[in-house]
């Protein structure tokens, strides 16, 4: 089952670089060498694409990370329960995931991620919802749809650099499961 699953990402990854087809194909094996259950699905609510769905120990929908491949798009739902304790890793991301946190625009249920952002002031959100980023609030997920600790970071023409940030960030992340 695992090849098939495999063989599929390389399927659905064609259409993008061979830097993002390498990197989805690590991601998905790092999740599932470290225990995560990987579920495909190739429509999720109303959205069609392909969608990776990865659990760990029998965790709720909520805690799913996932990793969505369509043909115009590639993006990792990053569920970043964590982030609070390691706030200092978080401050020095590379400039381009950091513009993605504060900015929301890695979300893709939300076309208007500002009015997400707005929700702070007006504390409509948990403090669960929020992550701070050099002394500012910002909210981690930016539709109430995701779960409170998702980051959506889109997967396409990633230096190395950001690729390097994104992989130290999902291994601290593992490292508090």
């Amino acid at each position: 089952m695992e090849k098939a699953i495999e063989t599929y990402i390389k399927d659905c990854t064609k259409p993008f670089p061979v830097e993002t087809q390498v990197f989805v194909l690590k991601l998905h094996q790092r999740l599932v060498n470290f225990g995560f259950k990987c579920e495909v699905k190739n429509k999720r609510f109303s959205t069609v694409g392909n969608y990776f769905l990865y659990s760990y120990k029998r965790k709720r929908i909520e805690d799913i990370w996932i990793i969505k491949i369509n043909p115009n798009d590639c993006a990792l739902r990053f569920n970043a329960k964590y982030a609070s304790i390691y706030a200092d890793f978080i401050e020095n991301l590379p400039s381009y995931l950091l513009n993605i946190i504060t900015t929301g625009d890695g979300c893709s249920y939300n076309p208007m991620p500002e009015k997400c952002q707005a929700a702070i002031i007006e504390n409509k959100f948990g403090m669960e919802y929020i992550i701070n980023v050099n002394g500012t609030q910002y909210i981690k997920c930016n539709s109430k749809c995701c779960a409170a600790c998702d980051f959506w970071i889109p997967l396409t023409d990633l230096t190395i650099e950001v690729n390097q940030a994104i992989e130290d960030w999902i291994e601290l992340e593992l490292s508090h499961l």
